[in-house]
């Protein structure tokens, strides 16, 4: 199956964040929670409609679209602009957008000056 709007595989994706975010409170807002022992229960917990797959906190759990109705719309649900504007930066969450490894190189020259310059490392 293909995005509609991005054109891209729907596939599964891992994101780890280092730091504490109600991810399941987030997605709950507007999806149905049902709980999941492990990721290959997930599958069947759905039973063959589109889901958000959740580990946060030590909780599993499945999201669904309150009705199947709502299918679609969950099929295209983006969450990183929603954790970007969680964490107030908005306008990060869309990776189309980001500007690249040359900001990023930029930010570790920056740290790298920063650390000389206090005498760590």
């Amino acid at each position: 199956m293909t995005d509609a709007l991005g054109r891209f595989p729907h596939h599964a994706h891992l994101c780890c964040l280092p730091l504490a975010l109600d991810l399941h409170g987030l997605v709950a807002r507007d999806h149905a929670a049902v709980p999941v022992a492990d990721a290959s229960a997930a599958a069947l917990a759905s039973a063959g409609r589109p889901y958000v797959y959740v580990v946060a906190s030590g909780t599993r759990a499945v999201y669904l679209a309150r009705s199947t109705e709502g299918d679609r719309s969950l099929e295209q649900i983006r969450l990183k602009p929603r954790i970007a504007e969680v964490l107030r930066l908005s306008g990060r969450g869309d990776w189309r957008a980001y500007p690249g490894d040359e900001e990023l190189d930029r930010v570790i020259d920056r740290f790298a000056g920063h650390r000389a310059t206090d005498g760590v490392g």
